[in-house]
Order: structure tokens, then sequence, then C-alpha cells
């Protein structure tokens, strides 16, 4: 009897988890999304659960070509709802446009393709947008508190600057 209540005590405990959630967009469509376990959804969906003995301080999300990182995750995380999360897109250009450049701003910019299709330019290091729009039950806010790594093609959001759905 002792060996089966500490079995099910410690099953429980082990099942003790918080659940942070969400739905990555770009340019207003849902994009695909790789969670921090490695989990593929193709409509933008994530739902982590996360052991609340030993609280994670940060997540790492691979969205299309960015990589997304949630950093100062609340300890007494219970369950979060981040709502659709819109992310900023690197700065595009035309051929017309990037015919208009100096030989020296070119450089901060590369051909995009898909497949045999040229696409135009994007720029290495800018985005399109200053803010990642956060849009819960109908109502958006922009947050701006934001860093982009370039380089490394991360965008760092602090959760203590984000209103949650729940």
């Amino acid at each position: 009897m002792k060996l089966l209540f500490t079995l099910i005590f410690c099953g429980l405990s082990y099942l003790t988890t918080a659940q942070i959630s969400g739905q990555f967009y770009r340019d207003g469509f849902a994009v695909p999304v790789i969670d921090p376990l490695g989990n593929v959804d193709f409509d933008g969906n994530f739902s982590v659960n996360l052991p609340t003995d030993n609280p994670v301080k940060e997540l790492i999300f691979k969205v299309y070509d960015f990589k997304v990182k949630i950093v100062n995750i609340p300890k007494d995380l219970n369950k979060i709802n981040l709502g659709i999360i819109e992310l900023p897109e690197r700065k595009s250009i035309d051929l017309r446009q990037y015919e208009l450049l100096s030989a020296e701003q070119k450089k901060d910019y590369y051909p995009v393709n898909h497949y045999a299709n040229f696409l135009g330019y994007e720029h290495k290091t800018l985005l399109d947008k200053d803010y990642i729009l956060f849009t819960c039950n109908g109502l958006s806010k922009q947050v701006k508190e934001f860093s982009f790594d370039w380089k490394m093609g991360m965008i760092t959001i602090d959760a203590r600057k984000i209103t949650y759905c729940n």
C-alpha cells in the first residue's frame, strides 16, 4: 500500500505542469512552427507543457526563417495563452528599388527566389515593422520592446512585456 501511494504521488508530482500556447503569424498568415520539443505545426499553433518544479526561463521556437526566443517566463506560470503573435518580416524591396541603390547600399540586400521565380530583395539587418503584434480576443497590442539579432535570425521577446489572453 505504501509503495502504491508513493508511485501515485510521484506520478502526480511529475504531471504537475504549466502550459504556454499561442499561434505564430507572418504577413497575415499562419506560418509553420517547430516548438522547443521538436513538434511541428503547419498552422503556427504551439502548446508547450513546462514542469512547475523546475521553471523554464526561456523558450526558443523555429518560425519559418526566424528563431523566436521568449525570455523571462514567470516562475508562477500556470497556463498562459499568448494569442496570435504576428511577427515582422525582413524589409524587402523590388528590382526597380534595388537598381536605384548605390553599390554600397546593395551590399545590405540579398536576392530572394522561390524555386525559379525571383521575388525581390531582402535587407540583412532591417525588419519591415518596429513591433510585434499580439492579438487576444479581437484586441491587438503592438509590442516594440524586442530585439533582433540579424546574424542569428533571432527575435527575442521579454514575456513581461506581453499581455496574456487568459
